[in-house]
């Protein structure tokens, strides 16, 4: 018994019916390789689109900073809306523990969030967050910045300046 042939509309279809003249058969083709460069082109240019996650634009203080005084709130802004309860962050010193004094919220246009802290004492501490945006996409990450007096910002400062004084065979201190 001789198997069905699949009709057009059937995912199997690839080639046009054989009784058909040459030219439809060309025309069929042409039909077939511009709907596949097509259907190719929008998967790789909606990719784009499609994985949009939600990615910190700024802090404040900003990544690797060194700060005199500790901000009374962490704020980092997102390249899009957030949804808040899908959203979270958080502030650690360097040993580990938490020290950020609160729930992160959602302000503004819905694309930044602030994490309250108590008074940080001098000393490095890291901000771990993650995000949802409105369309379920979800990022996370972290970034580290410094709190400091005079004394541990002079010290930060110190490498740059011994480099300028060994080329001009001077020494600041």
């Amino acid at each position: 018994m001789e198997r069905p042939r699949p009709s057009p509309r059937h995912a199997g279809w690839r080639h046009p019916p054989r009784n058909c003249s040459s030219r439809m058969k060309i025309t069929c083709r042409v039909l077939f390789g511009l709907s596949t460069t097509v259907a190719a082109l929008f998967l790789i240019g909606g990719t784009s689109a499609l994985n949009a996650r939600p990615l910190l634009d700024h802090a404040l203080p900003e990544a690797g900073s060194i700060v005199r005084h500790a901000p009374p709130e962490i704020e980092l802004a997102f390249s899009e809306a957030l949804l808040p309860s899908g959203s979270d962050a958080v502030v650690r010193k360097a040993s580990g523990g938490v020290v950020s004094s609160g729930k992160a919220r959602v302000i503004g246009n819905k694309s930044k969030m602030q994490i309250p802290v108590n008074s940080l004492p001098p000393g490095k501490y890291r901000v771990e967050w993650y995000a949802t945006s409105t369309d379920r996409h979800q990022n996370q990450g972290s970034f580290s910045f410094i709190v400091g007096g005079i004394e541990s910002t002079a010290r930060a400062d110190a490498p740059r300046h011994r480099t300028y004084a060994r080329k001009h065979r001077t020494y600041a201190r």
